[in-house]
């Protein structure tokens, strides 16, 4: 986890964005059953990529709505 929260702030520090890293997190904090990151990481991963299939099973997963 900590491995890919810093692999995001670098990302950003570089005026990027990645919606593969976001997901990858959200599937972690999936499996560690921290759903509330989870969602906030999904949610993150379909602002940058609406139609992200990955992201959008592992929301219906999750039992998010939006």
């Amino acid at each position: 986890e900590l491995f890919l929260r810093s692999a995001l702030r670098c990302a950003e520090a570089l005026g990027h964005s990645s919606p593969t890293l976001h997901l990858q997190l959200a599937e972690l904090l999936y499996r560690l059953r921290r759903r509330r990151q989870a969602i906030e990481q999904v949610r993150e991963v379909l602002a940058l990529d609406p139609f992200n299939l990955a992201a959008l099973k592992l929301r219906r997963a999750l039992g998010a709505a939006s």
